[in-house]
């Protein structure tokens, strides 16, 4: 699929996610799963609810893939579970401006969109000027900002 094949030849950010999660899960002694899926709202549906066959305990998704969220919610709205009570939703690859439009707003990891402004300005003027540019390999670290659409899960299905 299509995120598969973004992350097959190691796109740095789902590489980055992927051993950030596995690292931050074994610390907490948790177990978590991945699953990828085409960046598509009802490849976000499916994935979904096959999660949810696979892991009937699920009790939150964390993902990188905010153009199949929309099929994620509908899956979660069909079982008549409402966002934080029944199910908790992290959109890592969100905007701040999109998050707070979404209901409930989504928790995310914001990245410091004026120091990426900076360092791209920079590029730019480096090629304007015809200056030897270096690669640039800078890693600039995001900020958990917590929203509406995390939390304790009160869910009581028997699970």
């Amino acid at each position: 699929n299509q995120f598969q094949a973004a992350f097959d030849p190691g796109y740095g950010p789902g590489v980055r996610t992927q051993q950030s999660f596995e690292r931050v899960m074994a610390q907490a002694g948790l177990t978590g799963d991945t699953y990828r899926c085409d960046a598509l709202p009802q490849a976000g549906y499916e994935a979904f609810n096959y999660l949810l066959k696979e892991c009937p305990d699920l009790t939150a998704l964390v993902t990188v893939n905010e153009r199949a969220v929309p099929g994620v919610m509908r899956a979660i709205a069909d079982r008549d579970w409402h966002i934080p009570d029944d199910f908790s939703l992290i959109v890592v690859a969100s905007s701040a401006r999109v998050a707070e439009t979404a209901i409930p707003p989504f928790t995310t990891s914001d990245a410091p969109a004026a120091e990426l402004g900076r360092l791209g300005a920079e590029l730019l003027i480096q090629q304007l000027e015809a200056q030897e540019q270096s690669t640039l390999n800078t890693l600039l670290p995001c900020r958990l900002v917590v929203r509406g659409s995390s939390g304790p899960c009160q869910r009581d299905d028997g699970h």
